[in-house]
């Protein structure tokens, strides 16, 4: 038993021994714990304080940065430009936004945006830390920086900003970058609302192809507002966020159609769209239909600007935010641009036309263009305000500015020597002959034979002899104008030319000026034909300068300019009022009866103006130009290059006059104008137009064959509005009136039989000097009396016997009246003879 109580005790001893032993490796391993414990706890504390230390000026740097709305919002702002009536036409900018609220982004775009971008972007606080650390650990896979993990706010913190481009400014690396970017989340997280800070990115966020904003996009690559935007549109515009110019619809649709596609599978995995929605839209076309915010693209925007930068200089027109008010009438303007494209595509269309096509020509080539250009230009003629302004076909394929080019004018040029014989006592009814020209005579280029008629718009020219000045204008006569200018004087010419502020012509090699300046072989812009025309509407006073601008404010709704219309007043008026309504008038009668009578039949029945064709004699250039009282349009077209013909008979009437007639329809609906008062120095007077003399009660003609009461009786006076002076020497009629000359041109209406057919009867004619005939009467009218004669009654006569025809005594209309014929003669006394007897 004691041996047995020995080895129990021997077996305690071993075994406290053993823990005995043992104890020293738990506390080595508690110790140790304890110890890592503490170095994690000190490399915690070392960490933050590192972090700290190597973050502190990340965080100072992003707490410099001012977050207040209208610094995190600033945004390059475009200027608008506005036409006369309040219309945006255009914009300057240098990135294409316009900004939209919040309630005006539909839900579906805030889907796309969201499960693209930032599928968190509702849960977290500016860092999405699970997506930082995906990100980390799929970039130590692949050993780059594939992904960045930023979200939304990140975004908007690194662009509104410049956070890169600051970055690299200060020397720091991309982690750093980074650092501030997260910081700066941060704080514009704690500022505002998840529905602010997406209005703040959707509008900041560039979008490919120049657009800026869902605003730009939406309309640049779908044609719509923002609001009505569709699920699978909103895809597409999602989808450009990572690479907008590579992915851009307009640049590469299949890269686009790809990331919407993309997109799409986003929106279901987040629960936005189902599987049948999403496997429906993947199969529809990307459906485009772009109506971007206008950009200058043409000479009026590049003239516009260059204006506009002159008086706010440069840094302001930077700057932007500024409301640019226009004298432009954006309806008159399209009309003008479109009517003008048709008309030179239908010309460039014409079965052997020879010139470059303009659809061959393509924009950026380093060929010069060498296609038919054209321009259009409307003025205020009380202000100066231009109202349209298309200076060529293309600004994309020539920049140059057709309005300004200078090209021979042709008859356009016709107004000025009118008015120039007007201001030298001749009047529309002085004569001038219509006979052909001697080329020699007006030095245009030939040596001999007659010079050609291209003024009258055809080829059918007749030579009338003797004319009026009204007759020669309204039909374009070169002959006959050529004799009137060469009557009056060259000088006489140019003078009223100068002040016209047309350019001095060419002059020859002995300093005198050749009759070929009559016919408008000189040059001319259409800026400079249009505003001399104004003169003609506007009684005599044209515009000093041509401007587009009304005012300007800035940002802040302030006006900063207003332009001041200036006319010019040299003795008050450019032209005598008085000639400026006559040579009016002779443009009223050349548009309705003379060379713009065809084409004036589609015109506005409000326009009561007048209008003037001009070709040149070898068919390069077509003019149009006329207006009335408030405005002066003029059209121009042909090459820019040399004097080459367009085509053969190429007219205006056919070409430049459709497009100007379009033009003043158009402005017909704000700038009709009742007829012009007649100006106190002219007096009306009655003419005969078969003499040009003044009219007498006796001048009547017969109605020409082929119109409305043909044959009859009707007066052959009208009324010309002359000044004093011009009706010194101006006789009386001779071709009608009492007399050999007036019985014998004077044709009477009688019916003949029975079947309602009329003849002429050449009968002379005793007036009735009282209400019946007294003495013997061999004409058998016993009865007739003195009543007052109107056409009807003319042809009533001879109907009371029956149809049958027989003389007749009538007088001439009593209210027309010469005082001779008024007069009562007494009864001559008793005939009393006496013989003288030697």
């Amino acid at each position: 038993m004691f041996g047995s109580k020995r080895k129990r005790q021997k077996t305690v001893l071993n075994r406290s021994d053993k823990r005995k032993g043992k104890k020293p490796w738990r506390k080595f391993f508690l110790q140790l714990c304890l110890l890592g414990v503490v170095i994690a706890i000190i490399g915690v504390i070392a960490g933050l304080i590192g972090y700290k230390v190597v973050t502190d000026p990340y965080k100072r740097w992003a707490e410099e940065f001012n977050i207040e709305e209208e610094e995190l919002n600033r945004l390059e702002l475009p200027s608008i430009i506005y036409d006369r009536k309040g219309r945006e036409i255009g914009r300057f900018y240098v990135q294409n936004r316009s900004y939209v609220s919040i309630d005006k982004i539909p839900k579906t775009m805030i889907n796309a945006l969201v499960a693209q971008e930032d599928s968190r972007f509702f849960s977290h606080h500016g860092v999405d830390y699970i997506g930082v650390a995906r990100a980390a650990i799929g970039n130590a896979k692949s050993g780059g920086t594939e992904s960045g993990a930023s979200t939304i706010t990140q975004q908007l913190a690194r662009n509104a900003y410049d956070l890169k481009e600051r970055a690299d400014e200060r020397n720091e690396s991309g982690v750093g970058r980074k650092m501030v970017e997260i910081f700066l989340a941060k704080r514009i997280e704690q500022k505002y609302s998840k529905e602010q800070i997406l209005e703040f990115y959707l509008n900041r966020v560039y979008l490919g192809s120049g657009f800026y904003g869902i605003r730009s996009a939406s309309l640049g690559y779908f044609g719509k507002e923002p609001q009505d935007l569709t699920d699978r549109e909103a895809a597409s515009i999602a989808g450009l966020i990572k690479g907008p110019n590579s992915t851009s619809p307009l640049n590469d649709p299949e890269a686009n159609l790809k990331w919407r596609n993309h997109v799409l599978g986003r929106m279901q995995a987040e629960g936005y769209i189902t599987a049948e929605a999403n496997a429906r839209l993947r199969e529809m076309p990307l459906g485009l239909n772009p109506k971007p915010l206008r950009r200058g693209v043409s000479h009026f925007y590049e003239k516009l600007a260059n204006q506009v930068s002159d008086i706010i200089g440069e840094e302001q027109m930077s700057a932007g935010g500024h409301r640019i008010y226009t004298t432009l009438d954006l309806e008159i303007q399209k009309s003008a641009e479109q009517r003008l494209r048709k008309e030179l595509s239908a010309i460039e269309a014409r079965e052997n036309y020879a010139h470059p096509l303009y659809r061959d020509y393509k924009a950026g080539s380093d060929d010069d263009p060498k296609y038919l250009e054209g321009s259009v230009l409307m003025i205020d003629n009380e202000t100066g305000g231009i109202l349209a302004y298309v200076a060529g076909r293309d600004f994309t394929k020539r920049q140059f500015d057709a309005i300004t080019a200078r090209r021979p004018v042709g008859t356009a040029y016709l107004p000025v020597v009118y008015a120039a014989a007007m201001e030298s006592n001749l009047n529309p009814q002085s004569r001038v002959l219509d006979e052909a020209v001697d080329n020699r005579m007006v030095g245009i280029g030939g040596n001999e034979g007659i010079l050609a008629e291209w003024g009258p718009e055809s080829f059918d020219n007749k030579y009338e002899g003797e004319i009026s000045a009204r007759r020669a204008f309204s039909q374009s006569k070169i002959g006959a104008t050529i004799r009137l200018g060469r009557k009056i004087g060259m000088n006489r010419v140019l003078e009223t030319h100068r002040r016209l502020k047309l350019p001095d012509p060419q002059a020859s090699e002995k300093g005198t000026y050749l009759p070929r300046v009559l016919v408008g072989f000189d040059e001319a812009s259409l800026e400079e034909m249009v505003r001399a025309y104004s003169s003609f509407g506007g009684g005599g006073v044209m515009p000093d300068e041509l401007h587009f601008l009304q005012k300007i404010t800035d940002v802040d709704g302030k006006t900063i300019f207003v332009q001041q219309a200036q006319m010019i007043d040299d003795g008050d008026t450019t032209l005598d009022s008085a000639t400026a309504f006559q040579v009016q008038s002779l443009m009223k009668e050349a548009l309705k009866k003379g060379t713009g009578k065809e084409g004036a039949k589609k015109l506005s029945k409000a326009y009561n103006g007048g209008g003037k064709t001009g070709t040149t004699n070898e068919f390069s250039d077509l003019w149009f130009l006329g207006g009335n009282q408030k405005i002066t349009c003029g059209v121009w077209m042909g090459m820019l290059e040399g004097r080459q013909a367009i085509y053969q008979g190429a007219f205006s009437h056919e070409h430049a006059q459709p497009v100007w007639t379009d033009a003043i329809n158009s402005a017909m609906r704000n700038f009709s104008t009742p007829p012009r008062k007649v100006p106190a120095s002219l007096q009306p007077v009655k003419i005969c137009s078969v003499s040009g003399l003044q009219g007498t009660r006796y001048c009547y003609e017969p109605t020409p064959e082929g119109e409305e009461n043909a044959g009859r009786l009707r007066p052959s006076t009208f009324t010309e509005y002359l000044r004093h002076d011009q009706l010194h020497g101006l006789g009386v009629c001779d071709k009608h009136g009492p007399g050999e000359a007036w019985a014998t041109d004077l044709r009477i209406v009688a019916p003949e039989g029975n079947d309602g057919r009329s003849r002429i009867l050449p009968l002379p004619a005793i007036p009735v000097r009282a209400p019946v005939l007294i003495g013997d009467d061999p004409y058998k009218s016993e009865g007739l009396v003195n009543t007052p004669r109107t056409p009807d009654f003319y042809s009533g006569i001879g109907q009371a016997s029956g149809g049958v025809s027989r003389p007749v005594v009538i007088s001439a209309p009593a209210e027309l009246g010469d005082a001779d014929a008024r007069i009562r003669l007494p009864r001559p006394p008793r005939l009393k003879v006496e013989l003288e007897l030697e």
